[in-house]
């Protein structure tokens, strides 16, 4: 989608930033940033040429509140003029109250044009390095995804991937972990990577579908790597109510990357439908290893099997039978808590599960039925997360 006016908000260096006016605008892209020193008059009185045709579509104009002292200025056809030709806002440094006028107020809401005030001690340099850098950044980003994308969904040799890896970022190292994150905010991938500066260590930042995903590698031990995650999760913390991070397991060659990547979405996926902040590959015991081999076919092939006759059942009968063998893997086959887990009577429990029983001939060995149960269940579980 471009570098978006919203994108540039998350930078340190728009910490004073506030929206005056034109809020649905933050969403216009930005494709270049302009001055703002002369008015539409003293534009054509002093370089004689039409000021229509220096106004680019995407231009983020910066200016001054100085520039509104001017007097026997009609600045609303001066803003009129900025939104026809299609550029996407104004940041005024040192906007005073009052600058703008309700007119303008409404113009610029009417059209979602958005006004940017600065504090007037933000440096022009400063704003202008970030803005250029977010446009050379999203285009490097654009690229990054193709890389990502072979990497991740095509049939890549290892050397193929460790060439891949080098052109996103030729400085990562061996040691390292990803993250998966996702807040309820649209864009944290900017202020992750501007906020986060520590020694001995490389973080790749990049978003990724919904989320942004992280790869902390260093030369160091991984006490190195578990420092880094820890400052992550305060900054998340500070800025945001809720958040979900999944974090892979920890690995020494970036042939394993894929690998990776996967896993750390995965323990994202777990976390989230378990309502947990963070959760750890290495810590989700046998999911993690059926994880790894989900999709073998013969695995596969397993699942079906039992389950196949059970979903027949359910059909012909109008009865939900895969609720009750979730609360028998939960509660380890306590007839008890399923029943009043499922608001349902004991008896009616112990019925339905001999009906199981009878579909899965295994008659009354309750350690075979629960190790069955179990594997099926939590094979589903991460066949559903993907």
């Amino acid at each position: 989608m471009g570098v978006l006016i919203r994108d540039l908000l998350s930078f340190k260096e728009f910490e004073s930033a506030r929206v005056i006016a034109g809020h649905k605008g933050l969403l216009n892209e930005v494709l270049r940033i302009n001055f703002l020193e002369l008015t539409l008059r003293e534009f054509r009185e002093k370089i004689c040429v039409d000021v229509d045709k220096f106004i680019s579509i995407g231009d983020l104009y910066l200016t001054s509140s100085n520039f509104f002292d001017k007097v026997g200025v009609d600045f609303y056809e001066e803003f009129l003029s900025l939104i026809r030709q299609r550029s996407c806002g104004i940041c005024i440094v040192g906007y005073k109250e009052g600058t703008i006028d309700d007119s303008i107020i409404k113009l610029v809401n009417d059209n979602g044009y958005p006004i940017i005030a600065l504090d007037y001690t933000t440096a022009y340099s400063n704003l202008i390095d970030i803005v250029m850098n977010a446009i050379v950044r999203d285009k490097s980003d654009k690229r990054i995804d193709n890389l990502l994308y072979k990497i991740m969904h095509t049939e890549c040799s290892c050397t193929q991937i460790l060439e891949y890896i080098n052109e996103m970022n030729p400085n990562l190292k061996n040691n390292y972990v990803a993250l998966y994150i996702e807040v309820p905010n649209n864009n944290i991938t900017n202020m992750i990577r501007n906020r986060i500066f520590t020694n001995n260590r490389e973080i790749f930042v990049h978003r990724l579908n919904k989320g942004t995903l992280v790869v902390i590698s260093t030369d160091d031990d991984f006490s190195t790597i578990d420092e880094e995650i820890k400052k992550i999760k305060e900054l998340l913390i500070k800025q945001f109510n809720n958040i979900i991070i999944g974090v892979s397991d920890y690995y020494r060659s970036l042939e394993r990357f894929k690998e990776s990547i996967n896993e750390a979405i995965f323990s994202f996926k777990f976390a989230r439908r378990n309502k947990a902040l963070i959760v750890n590959h290495n810590d989700l015991g046998i999911e993690t290893w059926l994880n790894k081999i989900k999709d073998d076919k013969d695995l596969l092939s397993y699942v079906n099997e039992v389950l196949e006759p059970i979903i027949k059942y359910e059909k012909e009968n109008n009865i939900d039978l895969y609720k009750i063998i979730k609360a028998f893997v939960k509660y380890e086959g306590n007839y008890k808590r399923i029943s009043k887990e499922l608001y349902l009577h004991e008896n009616t429990v112990r019925y339905r599960m001999d009906k199981i029983k009878d579909i899965l001939k295994v008659g009354n060995n309750k350690v075979t039925l629960y190790t069955k149960l179990n594997i099926v269940v939590i094979l589903k579980s991460i066949l559903n997360l993907g």
